[in-house]
């Protein structure tokens, strides 16, 4: 991807405003990430050879870099462009990138409690799990997503059965603005341990996003009887996640058109998954800019 051009800062942002350009950018940010995993399931299935595989991996690792930023660029633009933002009649989802680094700075927070640093481990020891999961805990929290995805993906093919990873994984996407992507991974973590407490939150984090009540409030009563830390039972509480499903809902059931619940994730099609402009269409909620209201 060739460098954006540079200039005054006023024309530059005005560049940088281009919506046609950010579709671009992010069309083809879901593409890298796609084939990168792809790539990996084709590694995995003996349909590709190592070199070819890392060869292929470095090209889409550095293209994605390099689009990752463009994106964050062009949406720091349009931040300064915008004025205040009106909130909605109703929230509708999470609070965006907000409660993402919260939740991930929580996550390292955690894991510092019974993990070790990795950076003074010197060759001849083989780091433990714990050690480096919070290697990519890190890089995630610098909102490094390529490196995060990579180093989980290390992570995974030495323990495939780790939930944590796993479900890292998955959020790592979400934090990249990817919950699609990231849905499978969490449906694999489920399926590895049911009751790992912070899966189950993310999980209703993304579902509260696509305004699934039903779906959020089934996550979060699972959460809460996974007997969760303190700390993140106490984010759920403060984020009033179960407060905000049950006030969808209800609205929800007021309006006849909407009354009866979706489809389920699980067996509906991914293009179905985001109910809210279901809802936006049927007067329920307001979304401003794209993004759930705060």
């Amino acid at each position: 991807m060739a460098p954006e051009a540079t200039g005054s800062p006023a024309s530059s942002d005005r560049r940088l405003l281009d919506p046609d350009a950010l579709v671009a950018l992010e069309e083809e940010r879901d593409f890298l990430l796609t084939s990168l995993r792809d790539l990996d399931r084709e590694l995995e299935a003996g349909d590709v050879d190592e070199d070819d595989y890392r060869v292929l991996r470095d090209d889409y690792t550095h293209r994605a870099s390099q689009v990752l930023e463009a994106i964050e660029r062009r949406q720091a633009a349009i931040a300064r462009s915008q004025g205040p933002r009106r909130p909605g009649r109703i929230v509708a989802g999470v609070a965006g990138v907000l409660l993402f680094a919260v939740l991930a700075g929580l996550g390292v927070a955690q894991a510092a409690g019974n993990r070790t640093s990795i950076d003074g481990i010197t060759g001849g020891v083989r780091a433990t799990v714990g050690q480096m999961l919070f290697r990519c805990d890190e890089f995630r929290a610098r909102a490094e997503i390529v490196e995060a995805l990579e180093c989980y993906d290390e992570v995974i093919e030495q323990h495939p059965a780790n939930a944590e990873a796993v479900t890292s994984k998955g959020w790592t996407l979400v934090f990249a603005g990817l919950p699609d992507l990231a849905w499978p991974y969490f449906d694999d973590a489920v399926a590895l341990d049911p009751e790992y407490a912070d899966l189950r939150v993310y999980r209703a984090i993304v579902l509260n996003w696509w305004c699934r009540p039903e779906e959020t409030l089934v996550e979060l009563d699972a959460f809460d009887a996974a007997d969760p830390l303190t700390e993140m039972r106490a984010l759920v509480e403060n984020r009033q996640l179960r407060l905000q499903a049950e006030e969808l809902l209800e609205v929800r059931l007021d309006e006849p058109d909407v009354a009866d619940p979706p489809t389920p994730v699980g067996a509906s099609p991914s293009d179905e998954w985001d109910q809210c402009p279901v809802l936006v269409d049927a007067g329920v909620i307001e979304r401003v800019d794209g993004e759930p209201a705060d």
